[in-house]
């Protein structure tokens, strides 16, 4: 009787928890306030959705689990960095072969999530990128570098529609401005 109630409180302060951080398409496992609480590490996996081949979406057998968990960071809440914990796995596609599965809130070899991806850049084009990192609780050289990789890989996997050619082809249509100076080699984010 008490270790299932236990499980139950425990279980109710996990789905208290991805409610009140708006989490969906992941559950969480566990969590842990460290660095003298200034930080929460969440340990997740994917709800639903998870062994998906990243190529053709189709859900494959797995291998095995990677032995080491990587770690995100996404959206800082009431001050406090949030980081999620995952070990991928290793799946069998029948048409692509071995490959890590797809992350559902992440981009493939990113250390952000899509929600801080779409936070750094929605913050970025209304002020500097100086009080964006403040914001965020974020070092300014690091929410740069976040900047550049997120662009770097929207400029690489979307072709947007230029608007005097037919024909589709990476185009610069999203300007960033951030400590003055402005990113002319951005592409439009998140779509």
């Amino acid at each position: 009787m008490t270790i299932n109630r236990q499980r139950e409180e425990t279980q109710s302060r996990l789905t208290l928890l991805a409610k009140i951080l708006r989490l969906k398409d992941l559950k969480i496992t566990a969590f842990a306030f460290q660095q003298r609480d200034t930080e929460l590490h969440l340990w997740v996996k994917p709800f639903k959705n998870g062994c998906r081949c990243p190529k053709c979406e189709r859900r494959c057998p797995i291998v095995r689990q990677a032995q080491e968990a990587r770690s995100w960071e996404d959206v800082a809440i009431l001050g406090r960095k949030v980081l999620f914990w995952y070990a991928p796995k290793e799946i069998v596609c029948p048409t692509h072969g071995l490959v890590q599965e797809r992350i559902p809130w992440a981009a493939p070899y990113a250390r952000i999530t899509y929600r801080l991806e779409f936070r750094i850049c929605a913050l970025c084009q209304i002020m500097t990128q100086k009080a964006a990192a403040e914001i965020l609780k974020m070092a300014p050289s690091t929410l740069s570098n976040c900047l550049h990789r997120v662009t770097v890989t929207r400029v690489r996997t979307h072709l947007v529609r230029h608007r005097e050619s037919p024909r589709e082809e990476p185009v610069s249509v999203l300007r960033l401005v951030g400590q003055g100076a402005q990113c002319a080699h951005h592409v439009r984010l998140l779509g």
